[in-house]
């Protein structure tokens, strides 16, 4: 199970916002850049659904998110590995189809766009699962 910390600055309408620093960690990972905004800033911003009787919560409290392992390892595979797939697919099936290494490139992007349409999708559904959605653990006011 995956820990971070952040501030809530805001809450309401079932759902709270929560600035989360970069830690330690995050100067290490190849993938930092992604997680922050692309002014170089080191804070982030997530929105996580909340129960509108979770009186424990209040703007400024600093909070624990917890993100389940599985959910991070699936998303990574789905955004990085899964368009690298269908881009090299996509290319195979071109080359065989049509025996031309420009038709081949074509459908290789063909491949390509269809698993950014995929994942765009599988965000829509995802998004509504509650094992995809980071949780607040506790209050630490």
């Amino acid at each position: 199970m995956e820990i971070e910390q952040g501030k809530i600055i805001q809450l309401g309408h079932g759902k709270a916002t929560i600035q989360m620093e970069s830690s330690s960690e995050c100067r290490t990972c190849g993938a930092r850049h992604a997680c922050c905004s692309i002014g170089g800033e080191t804070a982030r911003r997530i929105e996580i659904p909340v129960s509108e009787n979770r009186e424990d919560l209040k703007e400024g409290d600093d909070v624990t998110i917890r993100f389940e392992p599985q959910t991070r390892i699936f998303s990574a595979f789905l955004v990085f590995i899964m368009p690298i797939i269908l881009l090299i697919t996509g290319y195979y099936i071109g080359m065989n189809v049509f025996a031309t290494e420009g038709k081949a490139i074509l459908t290789g992007f063909g491949g390509l766009l269809m698993a950014f349409i995929m994942i765009w999708g599988l965000n829509k559904f995802f998004a509504k699962e509650k094992r995809f959605i980071p949780t607040i653990d506790r209050s630490s006011s």
